[in-house]
């Protein structure tokens, strides 16, 4: 996890990045992780709102959390925080 980087799509999408192994449980418990499940569903589409380039419209915190639970969704073994919590 360096930087936020999301792309045109679903907030499911984003993060399953094409793992459609993966089911909607699995996206929750990782954004339960992140602690960002409650605020997602307050969006009008919930989990299935479509995000713009940077993420909008969540913020920029919500976004780079959005991208902690695309790492953590597939359980690795390992991960690495290029400066992520500098923030």
């Amino acid at each position: 996890v360096r930087a936020v980087e999301l792309f045109p799509g679903t907030i499911v999408d984003n993060v399953r990045l094409g793992r459609d192994h993966l089911t909607l449980d699995d996206v929750t418990a990782a954004l339960d992780q992140v602690g960002l499940t409650e605020e997602l569903l307050e969006l009008p589409d919930g989990l299935n709102t479509m995000l713009q380039p940077h993420g909008r419209p969540l913020s920029y915190r919500q976004a780079y959390r959005l991208m902690i639970a695309r790492a953590v969704v597939g359980r690795p073994r390992l991960l690495v925080l290029d400066g992520a919590l500098d923030q």
